[in-house]
């Protein structure tokens, strides 16, 4: 786990960032049992938020509760937040932590979540956030799958065999993980749109993926397709 954080570290640093955290959880409301976390949050944020019950009250982590959407915090700026929440926020900027992004993972028995905190001044925080999106996602992702097969002894997500995709299967996600989309990856197979989408679909499912990136990322970690 710390090689992961050290890797996650320095490339959202190369990328206009300056913290991050994850932490991976068995889902059984709000009381979960945490299975890895990883962040270089300031330590003393850390134990404020955890000795004040900030949980809860948390929006970044209410919203990727009921999200599997990526989402920038500035969203809540628009929003109506409880005063709880406010405070949560506003102690959080006393330590630099003021805009973010988080990337909500969800999958059957166990819920996780990838944020970080852009540096910079307000216009720089702004640009990182709106270019980063796609890669900080696609590393959110890979992070997730590495913690995972790290900590798989105790949250049974897989069989103790891998997945058995189709060799169609295979192909189609192979192509996904080399940023095709199912037009291209028709054409290049030779194949329908429409075909295209059953296999991707039915690679997600076996593979417990919420999106086609998820599914490529698993696949990839699996050894079922090559990493591109």
């Amino acid at each position: 786990m710390e090689e992961l954080e050290q890797t996650a570290s320095q490339y959202i640093s190369e990328i206009g960032f300056k913290k991050l955290t994850y932490h991976l959880v068995r889902v059984d409301g709000y009381r979960d049992p945490l299975l890895a976390f990883i962040s270089d949050y300031p330590k003393e944020w850390l134990e404020r938020y955890v000795e004040r019950g900030y949980l809860e009250q948390d929006l970044v982590h209410v919203r990727s509760r009921s999200s599997v959407l990526p989402f920038a915090w500035r969203l809540f700026e628009s929003e109506a937040i409880t005063r709880g929440s406010a405070t949560v926020f506003n102690e959080a900027s006393e330590f630099g932590i003021i805009d973010g992004f988080s990337v909500p993972i969800h999958a059957l028995g166990y819920f996780a979540v990838f944020s970080v905190v852009p540096d910079g001044t307000t216009q720089e925080r702004a640009a990182s956030l709106r270019l980063g999106r796609e890669a900080l996602t696609t590393l959110a992702l890979h992070l997730h799958e590495r913690a995972r097969m790290l900590m798989e002894t105790q949250v049974q997500t897989l069989s103790d065999t891998s997945p058995r995709l189709t060799a169609r299967e295979r192909e189609c996600l192979q192509w996904v993980a080399a940023g095709k989309v199912s037009c291209d990856i028709a054409t290049i197979l030779g194949i329908a749109e429409d075909t295209v989408n059953v296999h991707i679909r039915s690679g997600m499912y076996k593979l417990n993926a919420q999106t086609r990136a998820h599914a490529a990322v698993k696949a990839v970690v699996l050894g079922l397709i090559e990493c591109p």
